[in-house]
């Protein structure tokens, strides 16, 4: 289950990378950030979510 976790993070790294997040003046600033803090948010979730689980 580890690879499902740094998959989860791998994408979320690629996401962060290839979306214009970080230029107000871009036109799908907004939208490119909340998918870029959803999928941060989702990949901590589970990689915290398994830790906690196993103890």
């Amino acid at each position: 289950q580890l690879a499902y976790i740094f998959t989860g993070l791998g994408a979320a790294l690629f996401l962060a990378n290839a979306l214009n997040w970080h230029d107000p003046s871009y036109a799908g600033y907004d939208k490119n950030k909340t998918i870029v803090i959803v999928a941060f948010g989702a990949a901590l979730f589970h990689l915290f979510n398994h830790a906690m689980a196993k103890g």
